[in-house]
């Protein structure tokens, strides 16, 4: 079990370029293979809210929920690895290269990684975008262009779900 799972982060972390673009992958490979879509879903809430890396944070609390601390520190370790070899590589690639190309390289990149962010959002939502969805999107939208904490965003936008849910949404 516990080689499974540090192989099974180890995929995702190799695959996918960040925390939030991963989700996808994670959800793929660890609903129903380790936890429920349940499970998935408050993982992954508690993950995104919390401070630090998105994937860090999947791979300790998925890891905890299917081994305890053993399954949590070999998970974080898997997920932690493409890391550290993806981050030598690219220093030693630095030292080859001007500025301008690695900056035309990043501006290449990030169209890429906001297409890969919303085809994540759609998929988490497996029951389709509902009028509670559409409403909490455009209210994260504006709280992002009013320039609010990341923090306080989640925290509003966690009161008007709770809010939607009591009224039917």
């Amino acid at each position: 079990m516990l080689l499974k799972l540090f192989l099974m982060f180890i995929k995702i972390n190799l695959l996918s370029v960040s925390g939030p673009a991963s989700l996808g992958l994670t959800k793929h490979l660890a609903v129903p293979a380790f936890i429920t879509e349940t499970d998935f879903v408050r993982i992954t809430s508690l993950a995104c809210a919390t401070p630090g890396s998105d994937s860090i944070q999947m791979a300790l609390q998925i890891g905890y929920k299917v081994a305890g601390i053993p399954g949590a520190i070999v998970s974080v370790i898997g997920a932690l690895l493409p890391c550290i070899l993806l981050i030598v590589l690219v220093m030693i690639g630095c030292s080859f290269l001007a500025g301008k190309t690695l900056n035309d390289f990043f501006k290449g990149v990030a169209p890429a990684l906001a297409v890969l962010l919303v085809i994540t959002a759609i998929h988490i939502f497996p029951g389709g975008i509902t009028w509670t969805i559409a409403l909490l999107s455009v209210l994260a939208i504006i709280m992002y262009l009013l320039k609010l904490p990341p923090a306080l965003m989640m925290l509003l936008c966690g009161i008007v779900g709770i809010v939607a849910g009591k009224l039917g949404g």
